[in-house]
């Protein structure tokens, strides 16, 4: 079973691989003539191609579905160099441990995200404050009204050195301490703007996706480019958008 799911999620970086060698580069270039937020979309169906398995439509319409569930996969001796070298890696002892090294490595990268986010949630729980008095929750009351949201609220803390946005059913904007009293109103607007942006826009929940994709890809280099690729993206569109 394990073996199984590793040479699934095997085929579909593939796919996946061959679908960003071609849209990666091209992207910035792509830019030009569309907005950051289609670039956001392109983006996040690009890590659809590792988890779309374009590849099972052909095998079930060549029989080949069939057959890999029923019979054994086999490699044939061959005087080639290319079967030469596949029978060496099949009779390589590690080959037969890769579907397990890969579950370990899944199990690793969801427990060491799963413990950071808690330890940083934690981390703001304990020396956050609230704001409810101040230029700041003025201008986040406007924004949350013209937005027509409810499932957010202001916070600040202490000992964070960015604003982020944190939560799943309900979200908190988390503003640093360092900030109350450091920027005009405008500025201010500038700030809530953007991370209402990521609320509205759902990029919380894309966030979510892209790690969770990661735990089943962790080995693969490309994913990674790509996870930057769209997070870069995210901001530049918060930025396009409020800066209208």
């Amino acid at each position: 079973m394990i073996d199984r799911a590793f040479i699934a999620v095997l085929l579909l970086s593939i796919s996946g691989f061959v679908f960003c060698t071609v849209f990666l580069p091209f992207e910035r270039y792509a830019y030009k003539h569309c907005s950051a937020k289609t670039m956001v979309f392109a983006n996040t169906a690009a890590l659809f191609a590792f988890i779309i398995p374009f590849y099972f439509v052909v095998s079930l319409g060549d029989g080949s579905e069939k057959e890999f569930i029923n019979g054994s996969l086999l490699v044939y001796e061959d005087v080639s160099k290319y079967g030469g070298f596949v029978s060496f890696v099949r009779d390589f002892g590690i080959t037969k441990y890769l579907g397990m090294i890969w579950l370990i490595g899944m199990i690793f990268y969801l427990i060491y995200h799963l413990f950071s986010y808690i330890s940083f949630v934690g981390n703001i729980r304990n020396n956050m404050f609230v704001i409810n008095d101040d230029i700041w929750f003025s201008k986040f009351t406007e924004i949350k009204k013209e937005k027509d949201l409810s499932n957010v609220s202001i916070i600040g803390c202490i000992n964070i050195s960015t604003p982020c946005t944190i939560g799943i059913k309900t979200k908190f904007i988390v503003v640093p301490a360092y900030m109350m009293n450091s920027f005009d109103d405008v500025e201010i607007d500038y700030i809530l703007r953007h991370e209402v942006y990521h609320v509205s826009h759902g990029d919380l929940p894309r966030k979510i996706l892209m790690m969770v994709l990661n735990c089943a890809n962790w080995f693969h280099p490309l994913y990674y480019i790509l996870r930057e690729s769209l997070s870069e993206w995210m901001e530049v569109a918060c930025d396009e958008e409020i800066t209208k």
